[in-house]
């Protein structure tokens, strides 16, 4: 009741020891210790604890823990209510790198701490748009700001270190990239072609393009940078209320028919029409096939290396 009381987390016996019997127990630790309502302050290691985290948890980590392991305990912490203060504990005991496999921040006051702190501060959309789709996921939302800073020939190496799924590495290599990569929300057809790109992901990108634009922001442009997001927010979302996303014009057999390419280059080229279609709010199919030999040439080049 005490230790409740005072926000404390003990291990039962010597931490020191208790750690070393389980190196999964390291991250156990971090995760009780993010446990708390957001609005509540993290909870602190008792002195013992504290002392074996900072003394040997990154050891641990490195040599006693499997990539399998370390991946299922990490989504926990980095969705955890208080994940700025654990994150900013991991970086202290030297265990965040371990677990982001090098990558990620390197000192307390970094860009990507600050976009963490500002997507905490995001509120999920009220309309439970973002709450149903995307709350569940928070945690690679926050590995992607964690690794926004690293090299692009790089990111592929440290997702696959990982161990990170299929979806989770792409939604990663997306958007590091480009978190800063917004249409102007007065040019409708860019928005509607953002939104028809983004798919799924699409409130996850805004939420993070949100929190790294206020990141790097001085304090008194924070305010014109959640403007613009809103205002692009407010285009998605009546241009979805009223077209519903329209379905593709452009049939996979049909375009074949016309152009005579390859699988593999017709799938390039279905994908740019539904593009097009989009940002020129194309309503027929003949209107769109008009447009077919432009864009058969491009298609049949070869892919960029």
């Amino acid at each position: 009741a005490t230790d409740c009381a005072e926000n404390l987390l003990r291990t039962v016996g010597d931490a020191s020891v208790k750690l070393q019997q389980d190196a999964l127990r390291v991250l156990r630790a971090y995760r009780y210790l993010g446990a708390m309502p957001r609005a509540a302050a993290a909870r602190q290691p008792d002195a013992a604890l504290d002392a074996a985290l900072r003394a040997s948890a990154a050891g641990l980590l490195a040599e006693g823990l499997s990539r399998e392991r370390m991946l299922a305990e990490a989504k926990r912490i980095l969705g955890s209510p208080s994940v700025v203060a654990v994150v900013r504990r991991m970086l202290s005991d030297g265990t965040l790198d371990v677990v982001l496999a090098g990558a990620g921040p390197k000192c307390p006051d970094a860009h990507e701490l600050r976009a963490l702190e500002a997507l905490c501060s995001v509120p999920y959309d009220d309309s439970g748009i973002m709450v149903a789709a995307y709350a569940e996921r928070s945690w690679v939302e926050v590995l992607t700001l964690l690794l926004c800073r690293t090299p692009e020939n790089e990111l592929e190496k440290v997702c696959k270190s990982m161990r990170l799924s299929n979806n989770d590495r792409k939604f990663v290599l997306r958007h590091t990239q480009s978190l800063s990569e917004l249409p102007e929300a007065a040019d409708v057809p860019s928005v509607r072609v953002f939104t028809a790109a983004m798919n799924e992901d699409l409130f996850a990108r805004l939420r993070l393009a949100l929190a790294w634009g206020i990141a790097q922001a001085p304090s008194a442009a924070e305010q014109a940078e959640a403007h613009k997001v809103d205002a692009i927010t407010d285009q998605v979302l009546t241009w979805r209320r009223d077209s519903l996303k329209p379905r593709s014009l452009a049939g996979g057999r049909r375009i074949e028919e016309r152009t005579g390419l390859a699988r593999q280059a017709l799938s390039r080229l279905k994908d740019r029409m539904y593009l097009e279609q989009v940002a020129r709010n194309v309503r027929h199919v003949e209107a769109l096939e008009a447009l077919l030999p432009d864009f058969a040439a491009c298609a049949a080049a070869p892919p960029r290396r």
